[in-house]
């Protein structure tokens, strides 16, 4: 992942130091420094406001949140993603991960389905087009609960 990353956005910007950070940020989420990671990516945020890598920014903030229980939070950088980087590899992640919440954190089975339903429609390429279909066509009353198991892979 970190690799395609550096692919993708070192040869959009001559000024790899934003790259530099995020790659720290990473390390910092490895080690649980968590709290100062989200100092780096806010930093990041601060000096360099519309970089590309603000989608990717979004999605490990929402990661760290999600960590902590502090699923609200998450929700609102998912949600943000949804909103303001919809043409993003990151906007198929958000959308799941978000439906994810829905379902099983806040039990708002209607968002769920509604998210899981865009990533059929909206991202018809995502890696999660298979759990979303599952998920949805449970969500729906297709199938029941034992019945995923054998769908998922």
């Amino acid at each position: 992942e970190l690799a395609m990353l550096i692919t993708s956005h070192f040869n959009l910007d001559s000024v790899a130091e934003p790259l530099q950070m995020f790659a720290r940020a990473d390390l910092l989420i490895f080690q649980n420094k968590d709290s100062l990671a989200l100092q780096t990516f806010d930093t990041i945020t601060t000096v360099f406001p519309s970089h590309t890598l603000a989608d990717k920014i979004l999605m490990r903030k929402a990661t760290i949140h999600e960590k902590h229980f502090r699923y609200q939070e998450a929700a609102n950088y998912y949600e943000q993603i949804l909103k303001d980087y919809t043409n993003t590899t990151s906007a198929d992640d958000a959308c799941f991960y978000l439906a994810q919440l829905n379902e099983f954190q806040f039990k708002n089975i209607e968002r769920a389905q509604d998210l899981y339903k865009t990533i059929l429609t909206e991202y018809p390429g995502s890696i999660f087009v298979h759990e979303a279909r599952t998920r949805y066509r449970f969500l729906r009353g297709d199938i029941q609960e034992s019945e995923i198991r054998n769908l998922l892979p």
